[in-house]
């Protein structure tokens, strides 16, 4: 599945390719090591991989020291189109690592700016950088200075309206 996160989960926790591949999946399938940039592997699902691969990144055996170094020096031509990007995963991570509002602010994204605190539902915070944030306000999400005590218990009453009409329904995601 495209939405297994055991192997992903291997990378967040400081493994190598070693571990990515001796890890299984939620199928019980070996994970795949890709080449994410320059010294920055991931561990993804067999699945993952091929989407992986259709974006460039390379994935399973095709990550030799050879193709590191190229990624290295493609890296180096292509941070200039990261920049500013919304594929800028820098600020997830802190959310991903049980970050808080002072955590999220106080972290830069690629481009050394500081990272935007997003209330997503009540009482879940979300990291993310300012294009991601402007992505998230489109979608009625409240970022940055918008996010004020009176906002989130806005958002923990609209959340108990919500849960009401999602109790029950295959969309329940509490447990």
């Amino acid at each position: 599945s495209p939405y297994d996160v055991s192997c992903i989960i291997t990378t967040l926790t400081g493994g190598d390719e070693g571990a990515c591949t001796s890890t299984e999946d939620q199928d019980g399938e070996a994970c795949v090591w890709c080449l994410a940039s320059a010294g920055q592997g991931l561990c993804v699902t067999e699945q993952q991989s091929e989407i992986a691969q259709q974006a460039g990144i390379q994935c399973g055996s095709s990550t030799t020291e050879g193709d590191e170094e190229e990624a290295e020096e493609d890296d180096k031509e292509e941070d200039d189109d990261i920049a500013g990007s919304p594929y800028d995963v820098s600020c997830i991570i802190t959310t991903l690592t049980g970050g808080d509002e002072g955590a999220c602010t106080s972290t830069e994204d690629q481009d050394g700016e500081a990272c935007v605190w997003c209330l997503a539902s009540a009482g879940q915070g979300l990291c993310v950088t300012e294009q991601q944030s402007e992505i998230a306000q489109q979608a009625g999400i409240q970022c940055g200075s918008s996010t004020t005590e009176g906002d989130e218990e806005e958002a923990e009453e609209d959340d108990k309206e919500e849960d009401d009409d999602i109790a029950g329904s295959p969309y329940d995601v509490s447990c």
